[in-house]
C-alpha cells in the first residue's frame, strides 16, 4: 500500500507505521468529496472533542506541544505560490527530481513559521504584506522574519 512516508513521531508496529495522533487529526482535516461513512473527514464535533480529552488529560503544556508538533507537519500553501507548489510536484512525480519539491517546501515552512497573531486582523494584515492572496501572476510570496515578541510587545512607533 503506498501512502505518504512515516514521520518520526509515527509509530512503528513492526515495520508497518499507524500515524500519529496529530498527523491523523491533520489529514482528517482537510477537505472531502464523499460525504457520510466514505469520508474520511473528521467532524468538527471529533475534532473539538480529542482537544478538549487533550487539555482535560496534558494541560495547556500538552496542548501547546500538540499545535508545535502540527506546524512541523502542516505547511500552508498560499495562492501567490500555488503554481510553484504544482510545478514541484509535477517534476517530483514525473521526472522523479525531489530538488524543486524541497525547495519549495522549505520555503513554504519557512513561511508557515511565521503565521501567528492574537487576532483575525493581525493574522490577514500579514498574509497581505506577504502577497499571499495575489494570483501567481500578480506577486510572488514574500517572507517576513518576525518573532512571536514582536507581536506580543510590538517595536515603538
Amino acid at each position: 500500500m503506498e501512502g505518504k512516508p512515516a514521520l518520526e513521531s509515527d509509530i512503528n508496529l513492526g515495520g508497518i507505521y499507524a500515524s500519529s495522533e496529530g498527523r491523523r487529526m491533520l489529514e482528517n482535516m482537510q477537505i472531502s468529496r464523499k460525504k457520510g461513512s466514505e469520508s474520511k473527514v473528521f467532524p468538527i464535533e471529533y475534532i473539538e472533542d480529542k482537544l478538549e480529552k487533550m487539555i482535560i488529560r496534558e494541560g495547556e503544556e500538552g496542548l501547546n506541544k500538540f499545535r508545535d508538533k502540527a506546524r512541523e507537519i502542516a505547511s500552508i500553501v498560499p495562492t501567490v505560490y500555488r503554481e510553484d507548489y504544482i510545478m514541484s510536484l509535477k517534476k517530483l512525480t514525473n521526472r522523479k527530481d525531489p530538488d524543486a519539491f524541497i525547495r519549495v517546501m522549505d520555503k513554504l515552512q519557512n513561511f508557515s513559521n511565521h503565521i501567528f497573531g492574537e487576532n483575525f486582523d493581525e493574522l490577514n494584515n500579514y498574509f497581505k504584506a506577504t502577497d499571499a492572496y495575489k494570483e501567481p501572476s500578480e506577486g510572488k510570496l514574500k517572507i517576513i522574519d518576525r518573532s512571536i515578541s514582536e507581536v506580543i510587545f510590538p517595536p515603538p512607533r
